[in-house]
């Protein structure tokens, strides 16, 4: 039996945020359409995987690691919500564990917009 269009989101959902708790930059780009709107918290929009990459790179550079507990992955027709916590070790490994919300259009298989709710403003903070 053919898996449905909701448990292949979900595993989409699941393998994304294994790529991104892996620090892989080509990893997780292969999941974006190439002409992907990405919004991290209450940053000006990013358009475009070329320029995702290089924004996530700074990002994966900026922190020793991230891990994410999904909590739950909703799929509605073309969209995924993706909520959980997320736990990112600092470069001096002091921890700061947040939760998040992440709001998906998907076609094809690729991310066509990607939001992500988070207030990780404490990561900047000397601890």
């Amino acid at each position: 039996m053919k898996p449905s269009v909701s448990n292949d989101y979900a595993a989409l959902a699941r393998n994304l945020f294994k790529a991104i708790d892996s620090k892989d930059v080509d990893k997780f780009s292969s999941f974006l359409d190439d002409e992907v709107i990405f919004i991290f918290a209450n940053a000006d929009p990013v358009v475009g995987k070329a320029d995702v990459e290089m924004m996530v790179d700074g990002f994966f550079h900026m922190i020793s690691g991230i891990s994410h507990n999904l909590f739950e992955v909703i799929v509605q027709a073309n969209q995924l919500i993706c909520i959980g916590e997320v736990t990112y070790t600092r470069l001096n490994r002091t921890i700061l564990t947040v939760p998040f919300a992440v709001v998906m259009a998907v076609a094809e298989n690729r991310i066509k917009r990607y939001q992500i709710f988070v207030d990780n403003s404490a990561l900047n903070q000397p601890e």
